[in-house]
C-alpha cells in the first residue's frame, strides 16, 4: 500500500483468472470487467466504502456510444453510461449489489437519497433480527455506487491538466492494440477521424449522446405518469404476491384506447412506454433480477395489463411475462370460505390474494368505467426444471460437556464452567448472506443452551450396547463439524409435514394447559374448545393485520412460531399464498443422509426446520453426539445428543425506489394499530 501526498493511499488488487478458463481475445474484456468490479466491490466491502470513484472521461462514453451504434442500438439505448450508478457484474454479492443495509418501504416513501434511504440511524443494519421481523419483512438497499466525476472532460483536457500540474499519470500500453479488444479498435478509428464520416466522429456521437439523455429523460418522466394512476392495494412480501388497480379504460388517452380497440398497433415509443412500466412493477417481485428481461418481452402484455386487450389476438386474463403470473381479478369482496374471519372488517386486509375472485378464463374486453385489477405472483415453479436451491454449511464450534453433581453443563473451550452460566446459548458463527430465487437475502446460524442435562440422556459408551438394533437415521454430527443446511422451495409433501408438526404442537400445548388447570369447566363456561379456535382465528386477524408494509408502527409477533393449529395454518396460506403461490415461499432444511449400498433407511426425510419468510420457526433440533467428561477434566466413556436449533435473518430484496414513489398507495393509508383495534 503507498500514500501519496495528498494523503490518499493506493492499494494494489490481484485478480485471478478462474481455474480452467480459456484466456482468449473473443469475450476477454466481458469477462475481464466482470472480474475486475467483483474484486473491486469485494474490497470496497471489506474497507466500508461506499462510493467508488472511476476515471471514466468524455472519450470513454463516445467510445461507448459508438459501439452500441455499430450493434445497432437506437435512441434510448445511445445514452452512454451514467455519472452515478449502481456497481454492475456483482449481482448476487452481499453488500456489493444493493444489499448490506436495510431499509423499509415507508422510509423509500420519504426519502430523497438515491438508494430509498432516510439520513437517519434506523436504516442501517440492525444487530439482531432474528427469525421475525416487526410488520413487513425489511428491505435490502446499500451496495456500492459507481461516481464517474470526469465524465464531461475530454481525455485531452485531462491530459494537459496533469501535464500542467505535474501530476503522475499512466497510460496503458493494451489500449494501443486494435485486435485486441472491440474497444481499441473504435478508439483507434475515433483517434483517426479522417477515417470515419461526419456522422460518426466525436462532435457528431457527443450530440447525438446528448439528445439521447434528454428523450430517456422524456421516456422515463412518461413512465412516472402511467405509473402514478396504477394503485397497489396489497403487497406481502412473505409469498412475494401483489395485487395492483390498473387505471380503468377511460383514465389512459382515449387516442391510445381508440387505436387499441381498432386492433391498430401503437407507436412504437408509446409501447415501449407502457411496456416500461409493466416491467417496473414485475421487478418489485420478480425472480429475475432487475431490468433482467428485454423490454421487448412486455410489449404486448403490456396492452393485456392497461387496455384489457391485446392487437396480436393473444387476448385472456392469465399471461406470464418477467417470471411473473399476473391473473384478473373479478371483484375485491372477501369470500364465502374465509367469512368466519371477519375479515371485511378490516378494509386492508380485502385485498389477500385469498380473498379475491379471478376472472372468467373466457376473455370479454373491459368498460370504460370497469376496474382492472390483477394478482401477481411469482411464476410457478416448474418440476422439469432445477428449483431454485442455496446450501449453508453451520459450523459446529468446539465445546466441552462437563458432568456435575447438578447435571451436565456445557461450555466452550477456554471458558470456566460457572452454574450462573446456565441458561445462556452457544452460538455459531454466523453464515454468509446468500440470495435464493433472486428474492430474499438470508443467513443462518445455529444455538444451543448452555443448561443443565438430565443423566437419562446420556448414552452408553462403545462397551456398553445400545437399546434395540435400528440403526439412527441422522448423522451422527460432533462438536468441531459441520452441518449442511439447505433452503428450497417449498413442496406439496412439505403441507402434509407441517399440519403433523402443528398438530403435535398443539396437542402439547392443551397437554401444558390442561395440566395448568387452563381447561377446567364452570357453570359460566362451556367447554373451552370453541374460545380457543375462535382465539386462534382472533390471533390470526392480528398476525395479518399487522402486516402493513408502510406503517411507520407495526406490531411485532408475540412468538416467532405461530402457535396455531394446522386448520388455520390451512387457512392462513388460502389467504395469502391461494393454489400454487404457496410453492414459491422457501422452507428451511437440514441435508438428509445418502442410503449407501446395503443399507435400507425407513422413511429418510430432510428435517424441515422452518419457513422464513413467514416467518415460521418449527423448533426442530439437529442432534450433535458431545462426549462428556467429569468434573476432573477426565473423558468418561458416556456421551449424549446436544439438540441445536437453527436461527435466521431475512431480508427482502432490492426494490427500485422510484417505482414505489411513483406508484400510489391509498389501500395502505390507515395505520395498522387502527385495524387492530377493529
Amino acid at each position: 500500500m503507498l500514500t501519496y501526498p495528498l494523503g490518499v493511499q493506493s492499494k494494489v488488487l490481484t485478480l485471478q483468472w478462474p481455474e480452467g478458463g480459456i484466456l482468449t481475445k473473443k469475450g476477454f474484456e466481458t469477462q475481464a470487467r466482470m472480474l475486475r468490479y467483483q474484486i473491486l466491490g469485494k474490497a470496497c466491502v471489506k474497507d466500508g466504502v461506499r462510493a467508488l470513484l472511476l476515471g471514466h472521461h468524455q472519450d470513454d462514453n463516445v467510445e461507448t456510444a459508438l459501439m452500441r451504434v455499430s450493434k445497432g442500438h437506437r435512441k434510448l439505448g445511445l445514452v452512454g453510461f451514467d455519472e452515478i450508478a449502481p456497481i454492475p457484474e456483482c449481482h448476487g454479492l452481499y453488500g456489493v449489489s444493493k444489499s448490506g443495509l436495510v431499509t423499509s418501504l415507508q422510509d423509500i416513501l420519504k426519502s430523497t437519497n438515491m438508494d430509498g434511504t432516510i439520513s437517519h440511524p434506523s436504516f442501517r443494519m440492525p444487530s439482531r433480527t432474528i427469525n421475525f421481523a416487526p410488520g413487513q419483512m425489511q428491505v435490502s438497499t446499500g451496495g456500492i455506487y459507481l461516481f464517474r466525476p470526469f465524465r464531461s472532460f475530454s481525455k485531452s483536457r485531462l491530459v494537459a491538466t496533469c501535464q500542467e500540474h505535474k501530476i503522475p499519470f499512466v497510460l496503458d500500453s493494451t489500449n494501443e492494440d486494435r485486435t485486441f479488444t472491440i474497444r481499441n479498435t473504435v478508439r483507434q478509428l475515433l483517434n483517426s477521424e479522417n477515417l470515419l464520416p461526419r456522422a460518426l466522429q466525436r462532435p457528431s456521437i457527443l450530440s447525438l449522446v446528448d439528445k439521447s439523455r434528454e428523450q430517456t429523460e422524456k421516456f422515463r418522466d412518461l413512465c412516472e405518469s402511467i405509473l402514478k394512476k396504477v394503485e397497489i392495494l396489497s403487497l406481502d412480501t412473505r409469498f412475494g404476491t401483489m395485487v395492483v388497480k390498473m387505471p380503468i379504460i377511460s383514465e389512459l388517452p382515449k387516442q391510445q384506447i381508440n387505436a387499441v380497440q381498432a386492433r391498430t398497433p401503437l407507436p412504437d415509443g408509446v409501447r415501449d412506454v407502457y411496456a416500461s412500466a409493466l416491467r417496473s412493477l414485475c421487478d418489485l417481485i420478480s425472480p429475475h433480477p432487475d431490468r433482467w428481461s428485454a423490454l421487448s418481452q412486455f410489449r404486448n402484455p403490456a396492452y393485456r395489463a392497461f387496455f384489457g386487450i391485446d392487437p396480436s389476438g393473444m387476448n385472456g386474463t392469465v399471461f406470464t411475462v418477467g417470471g411473473v403470473l399476473w391473473q384478473a381479478i373479478n371483484q375485491k369482496t372477501a369470500s364465502k370460505s374465509n367469512s368466519k374471519l371477519l375479515l371485511s372488517d378490516l378494509p386492508s386486509l380485502q385485498n389477500l390474494p385469498g380473498n379475491l375472485q379471478l376472472r372468467d378464463q373466457d376473455f370479454t374486453p373491459l368498460s370504460a368505467k370497469q376496474n382492472n385489477v390483477w394478482l401477481l405472483s411469482r411464476q410457478p415453479m416448474h418440476s422439469g426444471k432445477p428449483q431454485p436451491t442455496i446450501n449453508f454449511a453451520l459450523a459446529i464450534p468446539d465445546y466441552l460437556a462437563t458432568k456435575t453433581k447438578h447435571g451436565v453443563i456445557l461450555q466452550k473451550k477456554g471458558q470456566k464452567s460457572r452454574r450462573q452460566d446456565i441458561g445462556k446459548f452457544i452460538y455459531t458463527e454466523w453464515t454468509d448472506w446468500k440470495l435464493w430465487d433472486n428474492r430474499y437475502w438470508i443467513r443462518i446460524r445455529g444455538r444451543t443452551s448452555i443448561q443443565q442435562y438430565d443423566r437419562s440422556q446420556e448414552r452408553p459408551g462403545k462397551g456398553d450396547k445400545l437399546l434395540g438394533k435400528q440403526k439412527s437415521k441422522f448423522p451422527k454430527y460432533s462438536p468441531n463439524s459441520e452441518i449442511p443446511i439447505r433452503l428450497r422451495p417449498l413442496s406439496p409433501t412439505d403441507l402434509v409435514r407441517i399440519r403433523k408438526i402443528l398438530g403435535g404442537a398443539m396437542k402439547r400445548s392443551l397437554d401444558r394447559d390442561m395440566a395448568k388447570g387452563k381447561f377446567t369447566m364452570d357453570e359460566e363456561r362451556e367447554s373451552r374448545a370453541p374460545s380457543r379456535h375462535a382465539s386462534q382465528d382472533s390471533t390470526l386477524v392480528t398476525y395479518l393485520a399487522s402486516q402493513n408494509p408502510i406503517s411507520a408502527t407495526t406490531t411485532r409477533p408475540p412468538d416467532p412460531v405461530l402457535n396455531i393449529a394446522p386448520s388455520v395454518f390451512q387457512k392462513f396460506l388460502a389467504l395469502l399464498a391461494p393454489g400454487k403461490i404457496r410453492f414459491s415461499a422457501p422452507i428451511l432444511t437440514d441435508v438428509a443422509p445418502e442410503i449407501k449400498d446395503g443399507e435400507s433407511f425407513e422413511s429418510i426425510q430432510d428435517q424441515l426446520l422452518g419457513m422464513p419468510s413467514i416467518p415460521m420457526s418449527f423448533r426442530t433440533k439437529i442432534r450433535v453426539r458431545t462426549p462428556v467428561r467429569d468434573t476432573e477434566g477426565a473423558r468418561g466413556d458416556c456421551t449424549f445428543d446436544v439438540p441445536w436449533s437453527v436461527e435466521w435473518e431475512v431480508r427482502y430484496k432490492w426494490i427500485d425506489p422510484n417505482t414505489v414513489q411513483a406508484v400510489s398507495w391509498k389501500a395502505f393509508d390507515t395505520p395498522c394499530e387502527e385495524l387492530g383495534a377493529s
